[in-house]
């Protein structure tokens, strides 16, 4: 019989197996399946055999599989610290290890079959289940050293974790993050526009016609400011009232007469850059691919606006001319030197949009493309909405699903590679959970102290967990000029917990006499 301390030693030794395991599935689940978008239509496979996956699937190469082989490998680690107590031999526990990876990879690759933009392929459960192996075969090479230095570093911070030193590295942490965040998050502000701006309709700088684009133009607006859900409502209904003229920089109506010119008489007239064929009709704009529309003035002071507030919203309410399939440039804001500051374009029935920021234009392809907008001729209401961070898409009034998040976890993401459009919900979470999963854990070891139901338990809960949600969100806020995100708060906050439960698992706590447990 095993003595207490042996006791307590064997199953610290189980917890840790049981985190690694659970830390492991959730990486695997979080790589392989976001965005998390069930469509229940497979797409790809064998017509009627969703079961047999796309045949082998895959062809990345030699780089992508071993990427495949390293992903399991800490989930076949974990297994091995399970099946090792059941095994009779250490070929067992591979063996067993293997078939669980290989068993957890298929449901990975069939559940990829209804998930757009991931692909699925027996090729990725033979790697996923190869790394399921290696990573058994690892653990029972220095498993229980791996195991027993976690055990003891736990135990550590547990003693150094007195209700004071807890508030002060805690403090510290969030500090440090914070300080990391400010720069980071600088890389979403419009910095970096030009200062010698032209607006262009129809068209972009270099004024070729094979970039120009064809359809009727009715009207196009410019704010300093995002708009929110229920003005964009009003405005496409008609009944815009005195909130839509805050922060609008421009409004070009071009169901007026000939002269082209802003309602606001803030940004210049627009003029014909080609006198060929553009025409104008009595209700409209008619671009045919041939003319197109320029400032000859500067629009450096809405430029300026724009930068001051860090925030924009522009209207576009166009139609496309029908069978015009080119890829032609709606509107666009153009230095002279012909740098682009921001450019709506048509790819098809893809609606493009871009715009400069010191995110956008280094080690990165932030172009956002939303399918299937110009179709049969339909008019169509546009409006992109930046509020410092985040960008919007409305369609006829309605928001569109998706955002185009830049924060800090892009910023961060670029350092060690290029980043993607759609990538941005991803680094976005991986930030948060870089910053508040770890502070939860700290958390957790200091909450072992803290019995519940008291004041103190009370107390630490909004210090260790509210505050540091709050205080990262405000410095954000502050930097990018941002509303605060209730969505932000929510997912610190349950990141932190989540680590504050995660490290207390298996673990027993000595409570106060007449005390529970903190969690």
């Amino acid at each position: 019989m095993l003595s207490p301390a042996a006791t307590r030693e064997t199953d610290n030794l189980a917890a840790w197996t049981t985190r690694l395991l659970i830390l492991s599935l959730v990486g695997i689940f979080f790589l392989t399946l976001f965005p998390f978008r069930i469509v229940l239509h497979a797409k790809g496979g064998i017509p009627g055999f969703p079961f047999l996956l796309g045949g082998w699937g895959k062809s990345g190469g030699a780089f992508d599989d071993f990427l495949n082989v390293l992903l399991f490998i800490p989930f076949g680690f974990a297994m091995g610290g399970k099946f090792r107590r059941r095994a009779k031999s250490g070929l067992e526990t591979i063996l067993r290890a293997l078939a669980a990876g290989a068993l957890l990879s298929y449901t990975v690759e069939f559940l990829q079959l209804y998930i757009p933009l991931r692909d699925s392929g027996w090729t990725d459960v033979i790697t996923n289940g190869s790394g399921a192996g290696v990573g058994s075969f690892l653990f029972l090479l220095s498993g229980d050293t791996v195991l027993q230095l976690l055990s003891a570093g736990e135990s550590g911070l547990t003693r150094i974790l007195t209700w004071r030193w807890a508030a002060i590295i805690t403090a510290l942490y969030f500090a440090l993050w914070c300080a990391i965040s400010v720069p980071l998050q600088m890389h979403t502000r419009l910095s970096n526009w030009n200062s010698d701006t032209l607006l262009i309709v129809g068209n972009d700088v270099g004024g070729r016609p094979s970039t120009a684009w064809q359809g009727d133009l009715f009207r196009l607006e410019l704010w300093d400011r995002p708009l929110s859900p229920k003005l964009v409502r009003e405005l496409h209904d008609g009944n815009g009232s005195q909130a839509g003229q805050t922060g609008l920089l421009a409004d070009y109506d071009f169901s007026r007469p000939a002269k082209f010119s802003d309602r606001q008489g803030f940004l210049p007239d627009l003029f014909w850059a080609s006198n060929s064929s553009g025409r104008v009709e009595p209700s409209k704009l008619v671009l045919d691919g041939q003319s197109w529309l320029a400032s000859r003035g500067s629009i450096d002071g809405a430029a300026a606006a724009i930068q001051k507030t860090n925030q924009f919203a522009i209207r576009v309410i166009c139609r496309a001319a029908q069978g015009a399939e080119s890829d032609g440039r709606i509107v666009g804001i153009w230095g002279r030197n012909g740098e682009m500051d921001l450019r709506i374009r048509q790819d098809g029935n893809t609606l493009v949009f871009w715009f400069l920021n010191p995110l956008s234009v280094t080690r990165s392809d932030l172009v956002w493309h939303i399918r299937d907008v110009f179709e049969g001729g339909r008019v169509r209401d546009i409006v992109f909405s930046y509020d410092g961070s985040d960008a919007f898409l409305y369609l006829d009034g309605a928001q569109k699903n998706g955002t185009y998040r830049l924060g800090p976890g892009m910023a961060m993401a670029r350092i060690f590679h290029s980043v993607g459009t759609s990538e941005m919900d991803g680094y976005n979470d991986v930030y948060y959970f870089l910053v508040f999963f770890p502070g939860g854990i700290l958390a957790g070891l200091a909450a072992r102290r803290i019995a519940a139901g008291t004041f103190r338990a009370m107390w630490f809960f909004v210090g260790a967990i509210l505050a540091p949600a709050a205080l990262v969100e405000m410095t954000l806020v502050s930097v990018s000029g941002r509303p605060i995100s209730f969505f932000y708060l929510t997912l610190s906050v349950t990141l932190a917990v989540a680590g504050c439960v995660w490290i207390n698992i298996g673990t027993k706590i000595n409570a106060a006499p007449n005390e529970a447990p903190f969690y």
